[in-house]
């Protein structure tokens, strides 16, 4: 989890609160068991927050339009631009080593958790 403090204006601080232990099962199918296309490792959890963090520091205006700092809605617009992000990077990974990503749609935030053996591990 990502929090950023400030104002309904401003962004002046972010706080990034991570589990190295917890991964989550994003996809749900029956091939998905262990599957780095379907589970996030702890590590790739972590990645996810810093793009939190970053969008939020680098770009404050554009998270608080997406109601970022409106602190009654959850920001679902911004959840969209992180994993939109998200999955851009982990493509670019992936055609960098070839090694799987996981993937999610855009407007998916959702995940079982589980527990993982490593912060590099899914499982």
């Amino acid at each position: 989890m990502t929090r950023a403090s400030g104002t309904r204006v401003s962004v002046n601080t972010v706080k990034i609160l991570f589990d190295t232990r917890a991964a989550a099962q994003l996809r749900f199918r029956r091939n998905c068991t262990g599957s780095p296309r379907c589970v996030i490792s702890p590590a790739d959890a972590l990645l996810h927050e810093l793009l939190h963090a970053r969008k939020m520091l680098l770009e404050p205006d554009r998270f608080i339009a997406q109601g970022g700092m409106g602190g009654v809605l959850y920001p679902y617009i911004h959840e969209a631009d992180v994993i939109s992000a998200e999955n851009a990077l982990y493509a670019a990974m992936v055609k960098t080593d070839g090694l799987e990503r996981p993937q999610r749609p855009r407007h998916k935030h959702i995940g079982k958790m589980l527990r993982a053996s490593c912060a590099v591990c899914i499982n």
